[in-house]
């Protein structure tokens, strides 16, 4: 009996071949570039103010001193305070709330989606609709109400951006759990009496948890928008302490004789939110398979 002769190579690809494959096909030059300007925006928040030896909240030199002069990269601005000093503080600032309301979102979006997804009925009832009344909140009236109970700062800021984040999460993880606890995989788990808490924690989180991620890196290019539209309009960070959307709103005032007050921050926040949404779009193609 002649044996069959394969027509081609029908072996599978392994799982690492198959995901480094889809990273390439997912960097594009574009995001490529992208990515590279998140780097070197997150190196600036982090390592910058080590590098600039003048103080954000100090006058430095004269008022509006060109780029350059005693040292000042960036000029000065209208107090005489270091423009490149303040624009790596502020990125510093802006990065910091970003991720901290991220991280808050995320959680408390996720916990919610999780029990609202998996337990159904009056969990999923109070779930769902507490995510429903914070949506229905416009972004603006939302702030306003915080800032007014709680006062304008860091730690209200944070806690608005993360309370107005997590109903995304929330709808996620729920839609995900709904499906994911409809697998063989999960009803096996049930069948052998593995506890809750540890069915959610080590089975159903594992497998939903590549949308979140994807969502982590978009969410902090909204946060990093509405952060400095809200300091722009005096309801996040407060003056002196340096924060782009400060720098906004003190730039546009002397935008005809020294329009460089205002772009460079506007600049920076462009850049720092196109480069976090093309990182979300890269890890949306690279996580999913279906793609």
């Amino acid at each position: 009996m002649s044996s069959a002769v394969p027509v081609g190579d029908q072996t599978p690809a392994p799982p690492r071949s198959r995901s480094t494959a889809r990273l390439r096909r997912a960097l594009n030059p574009w995001r490529l570039t992208a990515l590279v300007i998140a780097a070197l925006v997150t190196v600036a928040a982090v390592l910058g103010p080590l590098l600039i030896p003048f103080d954000p909240l100090t006058p430095a030199g004269e008022p509006f001193a060109p780029s350059g002069t005693g040292g000042h990269l960036l000029g000065t601005d209208s107090f005489g305070r270091d423009v490149a000093a303040r624009l790596v503080y502020g990125l510093r600032t802006e990065l910091l709330i970003a991720l901290c309301a991220t991280a808050l979102a995320a959680v408390t979006g996720t916990v919610l989606g999780l029990l609202g997804g998996w337990f159904g009925r009056w969990v999923e009832l109070v779930t769902m609709r507490v995510t429903d009344v914070v949506l229905a909140f416009p972004t603006i009236v939302f702030a306003l109400l915080a800032v007014a109970i709680f006062g304008a700062g860091t730690t209200t800021l944070i806690v608005v951006l993360g309370v107005l984040f997590a109903p995304t999460y929330a709808r996620l993880a729920y839609g995900q759990v709904l499906s994911v606890r409809r697998a063989e995989y999960v009803d096996a788990e049930i069948a052998f009496g593995s506890p809750t808490l540890r069915l959610l924690r080590r089975t159903v989180l594992p497998n939903i948890l590549a949308p979140i991620l994807v969502q982590l890196s978009l969410t902090i290019a909204a946060a990093v928008l509405l952060e400095s539209g809200l300091s722009f309009l005096g309801l996040g960070v407060l003056p002196p302490e340096p924060s782009l959307g400060l720098m906004i709103a003190d730039g546009q005032r002397y935008l005809g004789s020294e329009p460089g007050q205002l772009l460079v921050p506007a600049a920076a926040v462009v850049l720092t939110i196109l480069a976090f949404g093309a990182l979300g779009d890269t890890l949306r193609d690279w996580l999913d398979p279906r793609r």
